[in-house]
């Protein structure tokens, strides 16, 4: 026979009843709710009706028309009369009243029949009523109206009230839901369910909680009274058999399990278990390890040894080394303990080759980090500095005090490369490096430049970000060249290249075969002398910057400007021809002829410009190139200055 809970027994009838209930109390309300609002509405318009009936009797009896529409128009005060209509015995539609419009309404056949028969009723939500308009006891004629019954058939106002009483009823059966379960179902499936442990194999029976002073209150008690003596003698007898399997199981479980190797010897040194870990680090079976002498394996000292067997003492980390039939050496850490119950002891031996290895690498690391000459600079990443070596605290004076745990803004006066950071960790994200140069300040105020490496140290956790490695080198010697290999190539006062660069450019140009792609521009300033005569030589000096300047803004990348002493410079002007040396050439005088302000003065000067155009058939040296537009620069002065003169013109 099909199982059915004592719960759907009673819950689903009485949810059932009460749905029932409220289906034919909903049902009976809103029938007698419409018959209350039909009837309502029929006598409002046979009320309404008469009156308009009455007051039409002298308009009828006079037949007077306008009369009668005046009070038909009465109708309008109330919105749900839709049409009406007067009809005489001699004229059907002597006035009427239409709410929308003056149209002739249609009766339909049906409602003619029917106000034949009697004198209200509702058709297609439509409410028809005749009444006669009455002189004394004779009959004048009938007033028929047609109202808009749309409101009976309104069921907002029903659904709200089925709503609230569904509600309702909802909640009372649930009031009734929550009192039968809390004193019934639920401490009789307690009870059920205590019945089904108890009676299992393994008897998984716990007490049923009651709260109730009835005959189901008395039958749980006497029920966890008859539970727990049966309890306590499944308990005892399971315990009994745990303990029996435990002891059996307790060697092999401890050895199995563990993550090292384990060795159980007796107290003679004899081995007696051994787990696979064991096996595996000493490259022996089972059969040839069992049964074998544990001083084979563990090269310890003998008494040292045998005060672990007898365990007057332990071993706790304990360093040895093992020797494998391949020649290989590993490290081992061992640790004994002993095992009570059979008098045994339990070696747990820790294979420390790799940690070791490791150990020595982070040790090698940890020197080279103190004995670096190069700086050393960790950042978490947050920007913090976590570490430090010798190298960069001498380099910068900074002790590791001042700088462990401080950001780089907390380093006031290292403004670049703390600038530099963001660009350098936006680097490191997409390329995993970072180089470049700063100048930061040394502890005592003076300046070093410094080339800084940064890489990102990886870590597993991504979450916490990487932290940044940043290698520092001072590169004042590096600078130091580089300044006196610029200061052995250019012009001290207006930086452009001096007569040592000219004559290399030169030769290089020429070794490659360059002759008749490039022209020499050769410049002599006129007016220069008077301006150092009058104003002195800084106002000489001001004047030959700008013009520097101004040369340099005209020519390309791939030309160079030079000075060659006093007030004569030298433009090697490549890749061009005649009339491209031309042009410059032109350009540098209107250049060079505009004024020059200096300390409120308008200071002027000229220029005489001699141009050489290399040619590819005629072999020329760096001097007689210069000296070809030497010559023609003397020709351009000897014609009034202030002009050009190409070589070939000045030999003509």
């Amino acid at each position: 026979m099909k199982f059915i809970s004592l719960r759907r027994r009673i819950v689903f009838p009485l949810f059932a009843s009460i749905l029932g209930l409220f289906i034919v109390f909903q049902l009976v309300s809103d029938y007698n709710y419409r018959k209350e609002a039909e009837h309502s509405l029929i006598s409002h318009i046979e009320v309404l009706s008469k009156g308009v009936a009455i007051n039409l009797s002298a308009a009828v009896l006079f037949e007077d028309q306008d009369a009668a529409l005046e009070v038909m128009d009465t109708f309008s005060a109330d919105p749900q009369v839709l049409y009406a209509v007067l009809s005489l015995n001699n004229q059907p539609h002597f006035s009427q009243y239409s709410a929308s419009s003056n149209s002739v309404y249609e009766f339909p056949p049906l409602v003619e029949q029917n106000l034949a028969r009697q004198r209200s009723f509702i058709y297609q939500r439509e409410l028809f009523s005749q009444v006669p308009v009455m002189l004394g006891a004779d009959k004048l004629g009938t007033l028929t109206v047609v109202v808009n019954a749309q409101s009976l058939f309104d069921w907002s106002n029903a659904l709200r009230q089925a709503i609230f009483y569904l509600v309702l009823c909802a909640l009372t059966g649930l009031f009734l839901y929550y009192r039968i379960n809390s004193h019934v179902i639920a401490p009789v499936e307690k009870l059920n369910s205590a019945v089904r442990g108890l009676s299992g194999t393994k008897q998984q029976w716990q007490a049923v909680d009651t709260h109730a002073n009835d005959e189901l209150g008395n039958l749980v008690q006497g029920f966890n009274n008859m539970g727990e003596e049966l309890t306590k003698q499944g308990i005892e007898i399971e315990q009994t058999l745990e303990r029996l399997e435990q002891e059996k199981a307790y060697a092999n479980e401890v050895i199995e399990s563990a993550q090292y190797a384990l060795i159980v010897a007796d107290s003679f040194g004899t081995i007696k278990l051994s787990n696979i870990k064991a096996l595996e680090l000493f490259g022996q079976s089972r059969p040839q390890l069992e049964g074998n002498s544990i001083s084979n394996y563990l090269q310890f000292e003998a008494e040292k040894l045998q005060d672990a067997l007898k365990q007057s003492s332990f071993l706790i980390g304990a360093r040895t080394q093992f020797e494998r039939s391949s020649g290989e050496k590993r490290q081992l850490r061992v640790t004994s303990s002993e095992l009570p119950h059979i008098g045994w002891s339990l070696f747990t031996i820790e294979d420390v080759t790799e940690q070791e290895k490791h150990l020595q690498r982070q040790q090698l690391m940890a020197r080279v980090f103190e004995n670096s000459q190069d700086g050393i600079l960790v950042l978490n990443p947050k920007f913090q500095i976590t570490m430090t070596n010798p190298a960069f605290v001498q380099l910068l004076g900074y002790s590791e005090i001042e700088l462990v745990g401080k950001t780089l803004d907390d380093i006031t006066p290292w403004h670049q490369l703390r600038n530099l950071l963001h660009t350098a960790n936006d680097s490191l994200k997409t390329f995993n490096m970072w180089q470049g140069e700063v100048w930061e300040e040394h502890k005592s105020g003076r300046s070093i430049p410094l080339s800084v490496k940064a890489n990102p140290l990886v870590s597993n956790n991504k979450e916490l970000g990487n932290d940044i490695v940043l290698i520092v080198s001072d590169i004042s010697n590096v600078k130091e060249v580089e300044r006196l290999e610029y200061l052995a190539h250019h012009d001290s006062l207006t930086g452009l290249a001096n007569r040592a660069q000219l004559y290399g450019s030169l030769e290089s140009i020429i070794a490659k075969g360059q002759l008749g792609s490039f022209a020499i521009i050769y410049m002599d300033l006129d007016g220069f002398k008077a301006i150092n005569d009058n104003h002195g030589h800084v106002a000489g000096d001001a004047v030959l910057k700008t013009i520097a300047v101004r040369m340099q803004q005209l020519v390309r990348n791939q030309d160079l400007v030079a000075r060659l002493a006093g007030d004569e410079f030298v433009i090697v002007l490549r890749h061009t021809d005649n009339s491209g040396a031309d042009h410059l050439a032109k350009r540098v005088l209107e250049t060079v002829a505009q004024p020059i302000i200096f300390e409120g003065l308008e200071l002027k000067v000229g220029v005489s410009i001699g141009v050489h155009m290399t040619q590819r058939n005629i072999p020329e040296t760096s001097e007689q190139v210069l000296r070809s537009a030497d010559k023609a620069m003397y020709s351009a002065k000897a014609k009034g200055k202030g002009t050009v003169v190409s070589f070939f013109q000045s030999v003509r």
